[in-house]
């Protein structure tokens, strides 16, 4: 008897070692955030092509470029309820290939109102698929490197980003600006991703993973009660969101109108953005490891934000243009710090990770539907995008004041009884 509970405390011992396979699971989350974000990116430089297509107003533009983001922003949290009972490696698999299926369909869709419904399915598979990538982080992940992970996993959205604006013009002019052959490509893309993760993809469920399972007493839901600092984060996320997704979408059309600057152009200096949003991301990590400046970071980005997105649309200097979008991507280095949250709360289980990731990602979904539905309203009201655009953009102010609000030391988090 003695032998055999010390093999298991040895087998328990051994089990909770980090594994070098997580270094394989880390890579494939990041590869599949690449071709989730080329799809959900490219509205914007595929829009005109589309519009003219389909004959679409400009509030029936607002809508189809917050499509992605409208299911998600009801689902978010029912969905990180439910989902987070199954597992979770086949989770991503299903949601993969289903996402892969959806962007074949946007490809197809032969109206606006098909189109804006098959945007919405593909936006409920790329929410869906957050929640099991939260519980597959916390599997493999030691508590200790759940910052590195997510700011590589936030430099791979940066690269996704860019990749969207750099490719998908270059798509659209070599097939004489066919968007639906474009989307048709992103599908094959999103395909081979899926392949990828079915032959790759693995769970990890350890003898302390498992406790923690069993220790889950209460519903997962109360984590988004017990932990007033979610809220401040998800109020920084959506201002922060509101701007980017109507600079998103509509900014290359602006151009376009007012300064005939070309969609290549105008994708091109997007996509420096996300290059040095990687850079802030790390620079933001090391100030809160280092001096905890947490409270600064977010104070300082909401300004960089609003600075940046208004200065984007006073000029066509090509060179002004990158300096300004180099600072949007600093601007960003709020997010890292948002995406490690719900790992770093005290006593959150693995259940309640799951509906605080999701609760964060509807904070993002929200700001991502009303910032393209408001631009395309207020451009159909005053016929005036640039007026509408500045609008939307200066919600990066809401950033700020989500900065305002958190504690000026490390937060302590209040469970409410």
């Amino acid at each position: 008897m003695e032998s055999e509970q010390l093999k298991t405390t040895d087998s328990e011992a051994v089990a909770v070692q980090p594994s070098s396979y997580r270094w394989v699971i880390v890579g494939m989350l990041m590869i599949t955030y690449v071709g989730a974000y080329l799809t959900t990116f490219s509205q914007g430089i595929l829009l005109p092509s589309i519009s003219d297509s389909l004959n679409l107003s400009p509030s029936q533009q607002g809508w189809l470029g917050s499509a992605v983001v409208l299911g998600s922003l009801v689902l978010a949290i029912p969905l990180g309820w439910w989902l987070s009972n199954y597992n979770a490696n086949i989770l991503v698999n299903i949601t993969l290939f289903l996402g892969a299926l959806l962007v074949f369909g946007q490809g197809w869709a032969p109206t606006f109102a098909v189109l804006l419904i098959v945007r919405v399915l593909f936006g409920l598979t790329l929410v869906a698929r957050e929640s099991p990538r939260a519980i597959l982080t916390q599997q493999w992940i030691p508590p200790k490197q759940i910052v590195v992970v997510n700011s590589a996993i936030m430099a791979t959205m940066a690269i996704g980003v860019l990749a969207s604006m750099v490719l998908t013009p270059v798509i659209l002019k070599a097939l004489d600006n066919d968007w639906r052959g474009t989307f048709q490509i992103f599908g094959f893309i999103s395909l081979g991703m899926a392949v990828l993760w079915l032959a790759l993809g693995r769970q990890r469920m350890t003898p302390e993973y498992r406790k923690q399972l069993r220790d889950q007493e209460q519903s997962p839901l109360r984590s988004i009660l017990r932990y007033p600092t979610l809220w401040i984060a998800g109020l920084a996320l959506i201002g922060a969101s509101v701007s980017w997704f109507a600079i998103i979408t509509f900014w290359p059309t602006y151009m376009l109108d007012k300064f005939d600057l070309s969609l290549q152009t105008s994708g091109a200096i997007l996509g420096i953005s996300p290059v040095f949003t990687v850079l802030g991301a790390m620079v933001g990590a090391y100030l809160v490891v280092r001096k905890d400046l947490k409270r600064e970071i977010f104070i300082l980005c909401g300004l960089l934000l609003t600075g940046s997105f208004w200065a984007m649309l006073a000029t066509s200097s090509i060179p002004v243009l990158v300096v300004t979008s180099a600072i949007n991507g600093l601007g960003w280095a709020f997010f890292p710090l948002i995406l490690s949250l719900p790992f770093q709360l005290p006593g959150i289980k693995p259940r309640e990770l799951a509906v605080a990731v999701m609760f964060l990602e509807a904070a993002g979904w929200a700001g991502g539907a009303i910032g393209p539905v408001l631009t395309g309203l207020v451009q159909e009201f005053s016929d005036s995008l640039g007026l509408s655009l500045f609008i939307a953009s200066s919600f990066g102010f809401v950033t700020t004041i989500g900065g305002l609000l958190l504690p000026r030391r490390r937060p302590v988090t209040v469970a409410l009884e």
